[in-house]
């Protein structure tokens, strides 16, 4: 077979599949969308369930500044994972687990600093009961942006699903850790690392299986 007929029957082969489509932003253009989505939830917290009862010791820089360096972390972990879907941007592991070990020390940082200025605990056995209220609320408040983030991944071409998936899990968690802190009074160590932390480390687990199912729903789809 000619050259010229080869390519000719090739084109005929795969022009009827040929659609187009829409140009793939810029990771750190997308990721304003996970961003604008944390300041609403930030806002939404406050409105709704109104502020930390002890924010008038801990002043306006060690409440909402605290809270916004978290989305700051998150933001980042976010360009990160998207970044991993466009192969000629995905970037390395070690920097990948880099920003995490980064974003998990703010969050112990910034939980240390809010202890050391008002450290308020749970009434005496209801230390439990708060706890799963912190950690349920988190989780919860942490679902929507993680379905934005994983939509916004799969419009490109995941390199490594898993990690990605991971990377934005712990934004997601991160991002809502950021937003209701603003609400909880608790500072004790007993209750953020329990609770709050616990929530840090379920999210990017959640995200890791839905990576594999995503991976096998792919799969089957082909």
């Amino acid at each position: 077979m000619e050259e010229h007929d080869l390519l000719t029957r090739l084109k005929s082969e795969i022009e009827p599949d040929l659609a187009p489509v829409r140009p793939l932003g810029a990771p750190s253009s997308r990721a304003l969308w996970l961003l604008a989505t944390w300041v609403v939830l930030m806002g939404g917290i406050l409105a709704v369930f109104g502020p930390r009862q002890d924010i008038g010791v801990l002043g306006l820089w060690r409440s909402v500044g605290f809270s916004m360096i978290e989305v700051a972390f998150c933001f980042m972990l976010v360009i990160i994972s998207l970044r991993f879907s466009i192969p000629a941007l995905a970037g390395s592991l070690s920097t990948a687990l880099l920003w995490v070990a980064g974003a998990l020390l703010v969050h112990f940082l910034i939980s240390w600093a809010t202890l050391g200025r008002s450290a308020v605990s749970p009434a005496s056995g209801h230390e439990w009961r708060a706890g799963l209220a912190c950690l349920s609320a988190i989780t919860v408040l942490s679902l929507a942006p993680l379905a934005l983030a994983a939509v916004l991944m799969l419009r490109g071409l995941l390199m490594r699903p898993i990690l990605a998936f991971v990377l934005a899990g712990l934004a997601s968690g991160l991002g809502a850790e950021a937003a209701w802190r603003l609400h909880c009074t608790y500072s004790n160590w007993d209750h953020v690392l329990t609770f709050h932390s616990g929530a840090l480390i379920l999210l990017p687990l959640v995200a890791s299986v839905a990576a594999v199912f995503v991976g096998r729903s792919a799969r089957s789809a082909r």
